[in-house]
């Protein structure tokens, strides 16, 4: 039984809105199959959330590396004889989207209802940490939505 529930904690961790299933299915009553998943979903967000800071940090300080390669290529290019080419960046509609998802005051109320339930935990983790880590109340909204979402599939799973 107890290797069965550290399952359902790491289903949840991950994909969340498979483990009211898995832990019905392992045989728990409903409230210990809510504060399985909730404890798993908030570790997974935790952990992915804070993990994504750190390597955003990591990649933003090796930037000079990129951008010294880029430079050291066009210069390579430029004695070979080929023209430098400036690449003219394009505003695509995918990109006004986020742009206005960004900017949206609901938008990471939006990013942790869709990550907690319909996308996976990792991925709604680093959305929100690549838009909205500069506020502090992002990872407590996070929070709020895997509590919501886990007594709504758990419900689910226990009615059906």
């Amino acid at each position: 039984m107890i290797w069965a529930n550290i399952g359902v904690f790491f289903i949840a961790t991950v994909k969340f809105l498979f483990a009211a299933a898995a832990g019905r299915t392992a045989g728990n009553d409903f409230l210990t199959t809510l504060v399985i998943i909730s404890l798993g979903g908030i570790a997974g967000m935790t952990v992915f959330y804070y993990f994504t800071d750190n390597v955003v940090r990591f990649f933003a300080k090796i930037d000079w590396l990129t951008n010294g390669f880029k430079k050291l290529m066009g210069n390579i290019r430029v004695m070979l004889g080929f023209k430098r080419n400036k690449e003219k960046k394009t505003f695509t509609k995918f990109n006004r989207y986020i742009v206005k998802m960004k900017n949206n005051p609901y938008g990471v109320y939006v990013i942790a209802l869709l990550g907690a339930s319909f996308i996976s935990i990792p991925i709604g983790a680093i959305l929100a940490a690549n838009f909205y880590s500069e506020k502090k109340s992002t990872i407590f909204i996070l929070y709020g939505a895997i509590l919501i979402v886990a007594t709504i599939t758990t419900s689910i799973a226990y009615l059906f």
